[in-house]
């Protein structure tokens, strides 16, 4: 018989997937009223927000995740400085497949399996996504199949599965990706294979200029204490939005 694998420590991976910066390629939704120099800067400073955000979990949980990075190409220092918090070497920098996002979600988790007994995977479009929500997502992965998290727009921000889900990859096939529909495409997957899932709070991704705007009010808000989206926050209170 085939030896099991032998998991890393026990812990949980925890991804962040994201594109690489590259001018006229990211936030193109959003670069339609900003330009595509000032939608590179924003999407640069989501990652960097949502590394240093990420990297907060394992004071609270007890040092159970490790950290990666998934990106879709090598980072270029002509067109944005890597963030400085991978300095620390608290993540590790792996590349994306090819193919479309549902491909590439498979192939992330299908290579971290090998590892690990469950991995959560994030996005960097939510870069003020409460921290608590993250934790909710490790925590409830211990208790379900699956956990993910909706999106205002119809999609999700986070997924996280249990390595002993059976064919896992049907979850990511024939999705609709890109549109409203993605969410509840993947919970009718999720429901034919019978697996039990955790829904996360809903929570909104920045996309287009008035979901920019949206995050300028919150994070600009002066009632509003929080210390996160530090590069975001500095973006915003020297950018004059249309």
């Amino acid at each position: 018989m085939p030896k099991k694998p032998t998991y890393k420590n026990s812990k949980i991976a925890f991804v962040l997937f994201t594109k690489t910066p590259e001018l006229g390629q990211v936030k193109t939704r959003l670069a339609l009223n900003i330009g595509n120099k000032l939608a590179l800067d924003f999407h640069s400073a989501f990652i960097a927000d949502s590394l240093e955000n990420v990297s907060k979990l394992n004071n609270s949980l007890d040092n159970s995740l490790d950290y990666y990075l998934y990106l879709t190409k090598p980072w270029d220092l002509s067109t944005a400085p890597i963030p400085k918090i991978l300095e620390k070497n608290l993540f590790t920098l792996k590349y994306q497949s090819k193919g479309d996002l549902g491909v590439r979600l498979q192939t992330a988790f299908q290579e971290l399996f090998s590892l690990y007994k469950a991995v959560i995977i994030i996005g960097t479009d939510s870069p003020n996504i409460p921290l608590s929500y993250l934790e909710k997502a490790f925590i409830e992965l211990n208790k379900y199949d699956l956990v993910i998290g909706s999106s205002v727009d119809g999609g999700y921000y986070l997924i996280g599965l249990n390595r002993d889900i059976e064919n896992f990859s049907k979850i990511f096939t024939n999705i609709n990706w890109s549109t409203e529909t993605v969410f509840q495409e993947t919970i009718k997957r999720i429901e034919v294979k019978n697996l039990t899932f955790y829904n996360l709070p809903i929570w909104y991704d920045i996309d287009t200029l008035d979901d920019l705007i949206k995050l300028k009010n919150s994070l600009l808000d002066p009632y509003n204490e929080s210390k996160n989206c530090f590069h975001t926050k500095k973006l915003l209170q020297t950018t004059v939005l249309p």
